[in-house]
């Protein structure tokens, strides 16, 4: 496997949501109320922000992230933490991806279908009680 040395490309690499992402439809993983709420709204409100993926906090997996690589079994820390591809997907589903998401795009570290597979297991907008 070639190596990745563009820390866009290695930070954006996931594509599909774990089986445990709170992003996904299906997430077995009970937030406490108003938490992922939370979250989007700071993913909306601060372009800059990013949600990393909790998965990538850890020297083994327990999960299923797809993040290509060959052995899936550990992280590479030299790679560092990753971006959560469900936040990511949902980012994009409602048409509004971070500055790093667009920069990552527009300088062709990643494709700009990178999450559209992953458009239908992540949830539907929510509705904010804000103007972000």
């Amino acid at each position: 496997m070639r190596e990745i040395t563009d820390p866009f490309a290695l930070y954006y690499r996931l594509k599909t949501p774990c089986s445990k992402c709170p992003f996904r439809k299906d997430s077995p993983i009970e937030l406490r109320p108003g938490r992922l709420e939370g979250i989007v709204e700071t993913l909306l409100k601060d372009q800059t922000s990013t949600f990393t993926c909790h998965n990538t906090f850890s020297s083994t997996r327990d999960d299923d992230c797809d993040d290509d690589a060959e052995d899936s079994g550990s992280i590479d820390y030299r790679n560092g933490e990753k971006m959560c591809a469900g936040a990511a997907a949902y980012l994009m589903k409602v048409q509004r991806p971070s500055v790093g998401m667009r920069y990552a795009m527009h300088s062709g570290s990643i494709a700009f279908d990178q999450w559209d597979k992953s458009a239908d297991t992540v949830i539907d907008p929510i509705i904010l009680n804000t103007k972000y």
